[in-house]
Order: C-alpha cells, then sequence, then structure tokens
C-alpha cells in the first residue's frame, strides 16, 4: 500500500515534434517523477507549465492511475488560419514566374510571365475608389509560379563495412528507483556489437512497482575496410536524392530535373535541380502590415 502512493513510471505518449528527453526533464523539475508522492503533485500546475513552456502544444492530459503517470500531449500542427473575414493581402511565399493568376478577390498587381520576389504583393486587399474612399477586403487568389529547387548530397568512396556474424548474446539489468543495476559481469560481449533494448515496468495488478527490467540483445558483427565503385556510389546517392524529393516536393509539380555529378579523388558529389509548378501566395493582414510599418 505504502508502494503504492509514490509514482513510479512516467509514460510519455502522442509528441511528434518535441523530444520525449526534453519532455521527461521538464516533468522532473516540476516534481513528476519516479519515486514521487503521487499525491503531492499538481496536476494543474504542471500542465499549465507545459503549455507556457512548449508554445506548440494544443492540449496536455494527465493521468496518474495506480503507481503509473501516463502524459499524453497533443500538438499543433499548422497555425491558425486568418478568418475570412480578416481584411488581407496575397503576398509571394517565394521568388519565381508567375505561370497562372487568378485573383478572386481583391486587386492583382501581376500577370502570367511576370517574375516576383519572396514577399512581393501579389493581389491587393485595399480598394482605392473616389466615391466612399479606401476600402479592405479578405483577398483570395490561386498563384501559381515556376520556382526552382536544389538537393545535394556528397559521398566517399572508401567506407567501413559492417556484416553481422549471427552471434548474439542477452544481458539483462534491473532499474531500481532510477538506479541501473547490470545483473552480467562482462561489459563486453565481443569486440564490436550492436544492441537493441527493451525495458519493461514490473507491477502487481494496477500497482506498478519501482523496479523495471532491460534487456538488451547484443549481436556480433565485424567491420571492414572497403570501397565502393562509381557505380555502386552513385546508385546510392541517387536513391539518397530520390528521397529527398519524394519529402520535400511531395504534391509539387515538377516540370523540369537536371542532375549533375562532379567527381574528385575521394568520392562523388550529385547535386539535382528541379524546376517546380507550385502554389506561392499566402494571407498576410493588412492591419498587421501597417503596425509593422509604424512601428
Amino acid at each position: 500500500w505504502i508502494m503504492s502512493c509514490f509514482v513510479w513510471s512516467v509514460r510519455i505518449s502522442g509528441n511528434r515534434e518535441i523530444p520525449t528527453e526534453q519532455v521527461t526533464v521538464f516533468l522532473e523539475n516540476c516534481g513528476l517523477k519516479p519515486g514521487s508522492l503521487a499525491s503531492a503533485q499538481d496536476i494543474g500546475r504542471i500542465k499549465n507549465s507545459m503549455m507556457f513552456e512548449f508554445g506548440n502544444l494544443a492540449h496536455v492530459s494527465i493521468n496518474i492511475k495506480g503507481s503509473l503517470a501516463m502524459v499524453e500531449i497533443t500538438e499543433r500542427t499548422m497555425p491558425p488560419a486568418i478568418d475570412d473575414a480578416t481584411p488581407c493581402n496575397i503576398v509571394a511565399a517565394k521568388s519565381g514566374q508567375i505561370v497562372l493568376l487568378e485573383a478572386y478577390e481583391g486587386v492583382p498587381y501581376f500577370k502570367p510571365g511576370d517574375s516576383v520576389k519572396q514577399g512581393q504583393l501579389l493581389v491587393g486587399g485595399v480598394f482605392d475608389s473616389k466615391v466612399v474612399g479606401y476600402r479592405t477586403v479578405h483577398a483570395s487568389a490561386k498563384v501559381l509560379a515556376r520556382t526552382k529547387h536544389s538537393f545535394s548530397v556528397t559521398g566517399r568512396y572508401a567506407y567501413c563495412r559492417t556484416e553481422a556474424t549471427g552471434r548474439q548474446k542477452q544481458r539483462y539489468s534491473l532499474i531500481l528507483f532510477g538506479k541501473e543495476i547490470p545483473l552480467y559481469i562482462s561489459d563486453k560481449p565481443f569486440d564490436f556489437w550492436q544492441e537493441e533494448t527493451e525495458q519493461t515496468d514490473l507491477s502487481i495488478g494496477d500497482a506498478v512497482l519501482p523496479v523495471t527490467l532491460k534487456k538488451t540483445v547484443c549481436q556480433e558483427i565485424t567491420q571492414t575496410e572497403a570501397v565502393y565503385t562509381k557505380e555502386e556510389l552513385t546508385e546510392i546517392l541517387q536513391k539518397e536524392i530520390a528521397e529527398k524529393e519524394r519529402i520535400s516536393l511531395q504534391g509539387m509539380t515538377v516540370e523540369d530535373r537536371k542532375i549533375d555529378l562532379s567527381e574528385s579523388s575521394e568520392g562523388i558529389t550529385v547535386e539535382s535541380l528541379y524546376t517546380i509548378i507550385e502554389e506561392i501566395g499566402v494571407r498576410q493582414e493588412i492591419f498587421k502590415q501597417e503596425n509593422q510599418t509604424e512601428g
């Protein structure tokens, strides 16, 4: 019963951008950590402190069940959208050559074929009328432009080849009150090895004990010096470029692609140049602009 009055395990879930280690350290500074008294936790204060400390949090939930503290985090995925009634302009998010400009609301300042620079006003949300004077609207437009992108990767011919021998050893240890107690003798299972770890909190029913069983699987590997051929290294670098393209240019239209390869005595550099058709128009509040200008 006495053991169940304390928090022995803190589980953090839901975080994508914020590292778990950073959240753990913050919670420890707030007093929520293994070995702390469960009844002494001010959950409301901890939640408010987290929302203040991490600006991209949308919601934090902290529940203590038995000796287990569960911290669920919801991060903001995108900034708040500008309300449709808020007066705004459409400005260029990137530099490029306009391919299509359809202004649904507002005054267009460019036409297809024109070149624009990042930050330039594309569609204005201010009308100048001789009858009623100036009138602001929520500018709306579709602006497609031809832009340039590039990726570059470098690789060396010489590398260290790692191969698994198939031999492995398992080592166990106990983590008691935050301290790790090894249940093995030798610290060096092989000359070279890779590790995979797995931790299991020990519990009795819903009560989590202050003991964690850590299992480490050590896989023996060999390391030898090796050299890529030009064809092998080029293929590896082109796959890296393709992965960068897949992630960074997702949803964009690739109009043209050019790959340049340069070679030295030590390795190869592959640079990929792209011409992209993409949406470059972004909304910018008019009053915010005016305040910044006045300041």
